[in-house]
């Protein structure tokens, strides 16, 4: 009998820990039960179970019930208790109203394991006016209304736009202008001939004659100047380069295209320019002179009739100025954007004007 007793205490001990384990606890709270209008307090919404069980709390939107404001964001923190066995989960709400009344919060319906819990109680929450001072407070007449001074922060906007329109108009006609006057100018150019090769070397050794230099004593200088106009002389009249060839080498050259009987003098003429530019060989005045003779003769005696035929300068007309195609493009996109930015700075103008005075 003692033992049965035994057993019926200790089944009745564990279904009553049982039970108290697998409650679940709903609490509604309240920091303050009074507020001033537009002031701000907390609602707190905490509900106790055991550890892993599915919880749903309310999804308000925007009120709490109407009139009180729910102001983001919610608060959530979640505490384990009885060695982690139970957990506490809150909700914290900032609320405030806009009305003066008594508000209640009815008892908060929550889900636990899809199982309907409630608080136990509701909370009221009263929302009071601002306290007027009756006894100092006096109706006061019509008043004026208050002009404000325009400030530089009101019109620098404006003043810049002004600027802008200016100076992307002055832009605008600018390149209209330039555009609408871009006419091609016509120009005379005389084009002088070229003189024949016989008259430019002869021309060149009468100025060998009238400065005297097969007199001076640089006779590698006077060589070096005869020598050059022969061989241009042989450029032109010829059509090879004598200017880099040997002295041999333009012999051997003229001996094909030329029919000249003083071929021998004239090969002696370049042997003795050089030995003077090259071995320093210093001849006397009078061969001098006669090599001067061999190269007019070889030039007159070479040169072509044809060549005699006076050159008369050309005269061409020819355009001068004027713009190219690109040139053009690039002037009318210029003068396009200039007109856009204009109006648009105008049109931001005007609405500055009409903000500020209207």
């Amino acid at each position: 009998m003692k033992r049965l007793y035994t057993f019926v205490l200790f089944l009745a001990l564990s279904v009553v820990l049982f039970a108290k384990e697998k409650e679940v606890v709903v609490e509604l709270q309240c920091d303050s039960i009074g507020i001033l209008i537009g002031d701000q307090t907390k609602v707190h919404i905490s509900v106790t179970c055991d550890k892993g069980s599915q919880i749903t709390l309310p999804d308000y939107d925007k009120h709490i019930i109407p009139g009180l404001e729910i102001i983001p964001p919610v608060e959530t923190d979640t505490q384990f208790i009885n060695f982690g066995q139970r957990m506490t989960v809150n909700n914290h709400y900032t609320v405030t109203a806009f009305d003066t009344s008594m508000f209640y919060i009815p008892p908060t319906k929550v889900y636990v394991d899809n199982v309907v819990c409630r608080a136990t109680h509701g909370i009221p929450l009263m929302v009071y006016a601002f306290p007027v001072d009756t006894t100092s407070y006096s109706i006061f007449g019509h008043k004026e209304q208050l002009s404000e001074p325009i400030l530089w922060q009101d019109i620098d906007d404006s003043l810049l736009s002004l600027l802008v329109i200016g100076a992307f108009v002055t832009a605008f006609i600018f390149f209209i202008r330039r555009y609408k006057k871009d006419k091609p100018i016509l120009k005379k150019l005389v084009i002088e001939k070229k003189a024949p090769a016989h008259v430019v070397a002869k021309n060149a050794i009468e100025s060998i004659k009238e400065q005297k230099l097969q007199h001076d004593s640089d006779s590698k200088a006077y060589y070096s100047r005869l020598t050059d106009i022969i061989k241009n002389y042989i450029e032109e009249r010829f059509g090879f380069n004598a200017t880099d060839m040997t002295s041999d080498q333009i012999i051997e050259n003229l001996k094909t295209c030329a029919d000249y009987q003083g071929l021998k003098e004239f090969s002696e003429l370049l042997q003795t320019a050089d030995l003077v530019k090259f071995a320093k060989y210093n001849p006397l005045l009078n061969e001098n002179d006669m090599y001067l003779d061999i190269a007019q003769s070889f030039i007159a005696d070479t040169f072509v009739e044809t060549q005699q035929q006076e050159q008369k300068p050309e005269e061409q007309i020819v355009q001068v100025g004027g713009m190219s195609h690109k040139d053009k493009i690039i002037v009318l996109g210029l003068t396009t954007l200039s007109g856009i930015i204009a109006v648009a700075a105008f049109v931001y103008l005007m609405y500055k004007v009409y903000i500020l005075f209207f």
